[in-house]
């Protein structure tokens, strides 16, 4: 827009008037009137093509109602035959079968009240006519009444017969069509079985009706309304015309008709009316079935003759139209040669500035050079400003004061300014980022590593050193080729898909390949960068305890640990706890003999005795009999990792059988025993395993046992003590802490009851 404040042009020697748009704006004019042109042609097809096919929707609607009401006049006439037709044969009695000349008379009074019949036959079991009544011409049928033949089945035509066979077999109504030798010829045959009182098959009775009859499709056409040259047919499931508007084309194939391709005839007669309609080529074809005679309605109707009444209208909106757009076209080319005003006289101005710029001497190109910014940030046409007044203006504007009458070209490049300065900013705080992330890689003391979809993203310093690899060789490669063989990186793949599935992360030991082909095997933790989406990354932690391992394995490692578990088991347990208390005895009695009662051996503090934590671990059996003992022995490894985790700098846990645990704090006083107990209540608790689409909610059940000075010497005592904390725990309907003092030994009687009825 041009400038509010004249003295600006004015100061540039620049007066405010109509100004030629130079070739960038002019190209962009031309580009706005294609495009304008281009979408007013597109608009107006699409228009006029939507038009069309809405309309053509209508048709097609209205004409598949039509058809459809055809379908149903035709096939209420067909189920008035049929039930005529069972009429008749209740009347007949089974005993008139053996009776010829009555079972005549009857068939005779049945013929002459339908007068729309061409014949009426009636047979035995074993296929012999009884009674075969046909009618006479057209003029004089019912005049001189029916004709009656000799019983003999070869009178009937070949379907006729096989309709009449096919009824006494299957001792069911039967119906079909009998093409004829021609037009006038063809007709529909109808056959009802006729049962004894046990159900058997006494006869047949059949009748055909002649396609061409009154009774089926005259009345039925005359009722359906005409909109133009249309054609209107009747075809079987075979194809073959029954009726049609063009008499000469009964009996014709429905692939022949125009508008009924082979591959794009309505699709065949299924069980209910169902109304199809397309468009195929210039014809509108509409279709209706007829479930029981499994016959099809159609009507083809030529699409340029229902559509021609509108074309004269059309016409005249195209060129109203056409003219509008001329309108439009000029109105829009002025518009925007006077918006571009501004965008003109500034690229006139730069010209102007550039070969001032040409024409200055070294040292004014210098300071040019200096001042670039203030330069770039001054209002354009207006002179350089002598001051920063004009930059503050414009930074006031870019704030939402419109009063300083900075246009938008000089809003824009202040914008700009603050976007590049904001990305400076950004820059530098990823540097720092990135820095920080560099020296956790390179200084920490853990490996570090994270991967993408199998793929290691970033290793730290550490992690590379430990499998023998450079820092940037392992980078972009793929997991597998830390593994021995695709069997060990498959299983792997599989264990922390499951691991991840069941508990949201992984905590565990694996094996890992060392460039030279050496073995590694690492304590691993890990977990999805986004919690439940491993695909998005994978942050992984490891340590070598390879060293470990191999201690481990020694057998002593194994005869005093679980196992499933790697936890102390229950008698490296019971020795260590007694060797404790047996060590607490021993000061005790130094101290006794010293009189120094406050301070036992060593800074042991008689208040800080220690504690004893029996835990059972509910509901496990639940999760073995629906997930399998698997799934039991992965919750107790995982429940050892928690505990192990939880207390190994204050103590020491074991697995003591089954789903119970041991664990020990030899330095901790009772209020802290029961918060620690406590929390590991909490955080079992909080656990969740999930097997074969099974949902698992874990608790436990713990008795706490203060370390008594009194029972310093008496291990069993101070267990079974622990173990009736953890039953009465148990009791209190589990998910609990219960404190107990060691029971004395008069209790054990008491005690020894308690356990037996906890056994039973």
């Amino acid at each position: 827009m041009p400038r509010a404040a004249p003295s600006s042009a004015t100061t540039a020697g620049i007066a405010p008037t109509w100004s030629m748009p130079g070739p960038l704006v002019l190209r962009l004019m031309g580009v706005a009137l294609g495009l304008l042109m281009l979408a007013a042609g597109v608009g107006g097809w699409l228009v006029v093509r939507a038009v069309q096919q809405d309309a053509l929707q209508q048709l097609a609607r209205q004409q598949s109602d039509e058809v459809d009401l055809l379908a149903r006049l035709f096939a209420g006439k067909i189920e008035l035959l049929q039930k005529q037709l069972r009429a008749a044969a209740s009347r007949i009695a089974p005993q008139l079968l053996a009776q010829p000349a009555v079972l005549q008379r009857a068939l005779q009074q049945e013929f002459a009240a339908m007068p729309w019949l061409a014949s009426m036959t009636m047979v035995r079991p074993d296929g012999t006519v009884l009674v075969h009544l046909q009618a006479a011409q057209a003029s004089t049928a019912r005049a001189s009444g029916p004709v009656l033949h000799e019983p003999e089945l070869h009178q009937a035509s070949a379907a006729e017969r096989a309709i009449l066979q096919r009824t006494v077999r299957e001792a069911r109504a039967q119906m079909g069509e009998v093409p004829g030798d021609g037009p006038a010829a063809a007709h529909i045959a109808f056959s009802l079985p006729l049962l004894g009182a046990n159900g058997q098959v006494l006869g047949a009775l059949g009748v055909s009706v002649p396609l061409q009859t009154s009774a089926l499709f005259a009345p039925a056409v005359a009722a359906a309304p005409a909109q133009g040259p249309q054609r209107l047919l009747v075809f079987t499931r075979a194809g073959r015309i029954l009726f049609h508007t063009d008499a000469a084309r009964v009996l014709g194939s429905v692939r022949d008709e125009p508008g009924f391709a082979p591959g794009t005839m309505c699709a065949p007669p299924v069980l209910g009316m169902q109304e199809h309609a397309r468009v195929q080529g210039v014809y509108l074809a509409s279709c209706a079935d007829m479930p029981l005679p499994q016959w099809t309605v159609a009507r083809v109707s030529a699409v340029p003759d229902l559509l021609g009444a509108g074309a004269v209208l059309r016409r005249g909106a195209g060129q109203a139209a056409l003219a509008l757009l001329g309108v439009c076209a000029l109105l829009l080319l002025g518009l925007m040669a006077w918006l571009a005003q501004p965008l003109t006289r500034l690229g006139r101005a730069a010209q102007r500035a550039l070969r001032h710029h040409d024409g200055a001497s070294a040292g004014a190109l210098a300071a040019a050079e200096a001042c670039a910014l203030p330069t770039l940030l001054q209002p354009w046409p207006a002179h350089r400003p002598a001051h920063r007044s004009d930059v503050q203006a414009l930074q006031r504007e870019a704030a939402g004061d419109e009063s300083t009458g900075a246009d938008e070209v000089d809003v824009l490049l202040v914008w700009l300014q603050r976007l590049q300065q904001e990305g400076q900013r950004q820059w530098q705080r990823s540097g720092a980022l990135a820095a920080q992330l560099q020296a956790i890689l390179e200084h920490a003391p853990v490996g570090i590593a994270l991967s993408r979809q199998g793929v290691l993203q970033l290793l730290g310093r550490q992690a590379c050193q430990l499998l023998g690899y450079g820092v940037q060789e392992l980078q972009g490669c793929s997991a597998r080729r830390l593994h021995a063989s695709d069997a060990d990186y498959a299983h792997w793949r599989a264990r922390v898909q499951t691991e991840f599935a069941a508990h949201g992360v992984l905590d565990g030991e694996a094996r890992f390949l060392r460039k030279d082909g050496s073995l590694m095997w690492a304590r691993v933790q890990a977990r999805p960068i986004q919690a439940g989406d491993a695909e998005a990354g994978i942050l992984w932690l490891f340590e070598d305890i390879t060293a470990l391992r191999e201690v481990r394995h020694q057998q002593e490692w194994e005869r005093t640990h679980d196992a499933l578990t790697q936890l102390c088991n229950r008698a490296s347990f019971e020795q260590r706890l007694g060797l404790l208390l047996a060590e607490r005895g021993q000061a005790a009695q130094v101290a006794a003999r010293s009189g120094n009662v406050a301070v036992v051996h060593a800074g042991f503090d008689p208040a800080e005795a220690g504690v004893l934590l029996f835990l059972d671990l509910d509901h496990l059996t639940l999760v073995n009999e629906v997930a399998g003992h698997g799934a039991g022995d992965d919750v107790l490894r995982h429940f050892a990792r928690l505990i192990d985790s939880q207390v190994r700098h204050s103590g020491w846990a074991a697995r003591l059988g089954g789903d119970k645990f041991g664990v020990v704090l030899p330095r901790c006083s009772l209020a802290r025993g029961q918060a620690v107990a406590e929390q590991l209540r909490a955080a079992v608790q909080g656990l969740e395993a999930a097997y074969h689409g099974h949902g698992f909610t874990l608790s436990v059940s713990i008795g706490l046992v203060p370390l008594a000075e009194a029972h310093w010497h008496d291990l069993r005592t101070v267990l079974r003590t622990a173990d009736m904390a953890c039953y009465e725990a148990k009791r209190a309907g589990r998910n609990c802490v219960r404190t107990q003092p060691v029971l004395q030994d008069r209790g054990d009687a008491a005690l020894t009851r308690g356990l037996r009825a906890r056994q039973a």
